[in-house]
């Protein structure tokens, strides 16, 4: 799993699904936009937890002029939130603090929160619902506060958001600070009943794969990725087709899928028949998110993910989204980067194996390969060697053993990967 993804797992993790990308702030405007790009910034932070960057936005003021009257709308901070509708519960928890110029008084500082939708050029909130437009006191020091708001009176083609801001008031001025943002939705839920192989762990001639990892007792109870999911010690209990392999994580995204919006993500088990089921081992695997169209992506700790090339339409019944057949398109992305989604097994598709450091590629050879951590972590000097009874980056084969040389090796899948002959060559994973 690429390093990006697993830090953005310590944030979007499930039931409490979180549509807010970046909650820190740290990546600018990439996530984050601004109403009234001339009255608001990002500016450095120091909000507890906070990292080097929040958000400032200049007050609506009765002595200064506003984008209100270029642009017809407010200074406000958004992001959109693609999968919430009408009926769902939002929950959103920030910091703020409030900046008045010296002459201002603090108490005639007023924080300001919309859950709304944007519909350029203006914000839209419905006027009837009680959650819908909100006025708090603000403070000059940093304050915590968590709001929620049942979403309602979105209109067709609108985009469901929250946008932050503030108010000065008495013929003062200021600007608000925002940051440590993050959200959960409380909404009707879809339910997803994906299909994959594993390359690394496949026997084709059995049409399943291996469960070394579960047999040797070395899948952890709780998910690999940062999430909050966990496993009981009764699922990993059973064999046969419906024994597990192997955690994973799944995504939903909208919008272009070369600069997509993750909507939600949840972490489950993967069965040697290649279902992928929640964490009590047999359901389809649900999101707190509501019915809609979406893509569907599977990213595993070291093979390759993917995303599907068309949007699934997905609701509270199960969707099968079935990744191991040639039928199923998936995303490939732009050149230079554009490769093989997947590797054709017979007549089946696998995830390719060997993404050891992850990040978005296999390599073989040069600067930051996936081969050497192999050799490394059996003792860096005596290729003979092994490391056992350890759930590993390096098993590229999941079968509980790190392996340099020999037979059911590591390193050779890992060159397999890139094609098998030109050991510089570079495979490259085709999710954003």
């Amino acid at each position: 799993m690429r390093t990006s993804d697993l830090l953005l797992a310590l944030l979007l993790t499930c039931p409490a699904t979180a549509q807010l990308q970046d909650p820190g702030f740290e990546q600018g405007n990439t996530h984050w936009q601004f109403t009234c790009p001339n009255d608001a910034s990002f500016t450095g932070s120091n909000a507890p937890n906070g990292g080097s960057l929040c958000a400032q936005v200049t007050m609506v003021s009765s002595t200064q002029p506003d984008c209100y009257l270029v642009d017809g709308t407010l200074p406000f901070v958004y992001q959109p939130l693609p999968g919430v509708q009408n009926g769902d519960v939002v929950t959103l928890s920030f910091w703020h603090k409030s900046i008045p110029t010296p002459a201002a008084v603090i108490g005639d500082m007023q924080l300001l929160v919309v859950f709304g939708w944007w519909s350029p050029p203006t914000v839209g909130y419905d006027g009837n619902s009680a959650c819908a437009f909100n006025w708090y006191s603000a403070s000059d020091v940093w304050e915590a506060r968590t709001i929620s708001c049942t979403f309602s009176g979105v209109p067709p083609g609108a985009t469901p958001a929250v946008f932050l801001g503030g108010q000065a008031v008495n013929q003062t001025n200021g600007t608000m600070l925002f940051d440590n943002a993050s959200i959960s939705v409380n909404a009707t839920g879809v339910a997803l009943s994906a299909r994959a192989w594993l390359d690394g762990c496949y026997v084709q001639a059995q049409g399943l794969m291996r469960d070394d990892l579960r047999a040797a007792g070395l899948v952890p109870s709780l998910n690999p990725y940062g999430g909050s999911e966990s496993v009981a010690p009764s699922v990993l209990a059973v064999s046969g087709p419906d024994a597990i392999v192997d955690w994973v994580r799944l995504e939903l995204r909208t919008g272009d899928m070369n600069t997509p919006q993750t909507v939600a993500v949840r972490h489950a088990l993967l069965q040697r028949d290649g279902d992928i089921v929640d964490t009590d081992g047999t359901s389809p695997v649900t999101f707190n998110t509501g019915p809609g169209n979406y893509h569907v992506a599977l990213l595993h700790r070291n093979h390759l993910g993917v995303v599907t090339g068309n949007s699934v339409p997905l609701s509270a019944t199960p969707t099968v989204v079935d990744l191991r057949s040639p039928s199923t398109l998936c995303h490939t992305r732009p050149a230079p980067n554009t490769d093989l989604p997947r590797r054709t097994v017979g007549s089946t598709r696998t995830l390719w194996a060997g993404n050891v450091i992850g990040d978005d590629r296999v390599r073989y050879t040069g600067a930051s390969n996936d081969r050497d951590p192999v050799l490394v972590a059996i003792g860096g000097t005596v290729p003979t060697n092994t490391l056992s009874g350890q759930y590993r980056q390096e098993d590229v084969n999941l079968d509980g053993l790190v392996k340099y040389a020999g037979t059911g090796n590591d390193r050779d899948l890992i060159l397999q990967t890139i094609g098998g002959l030109v050991p510089t060559a570079v495979r490259v994973e085709q999710v954003p």
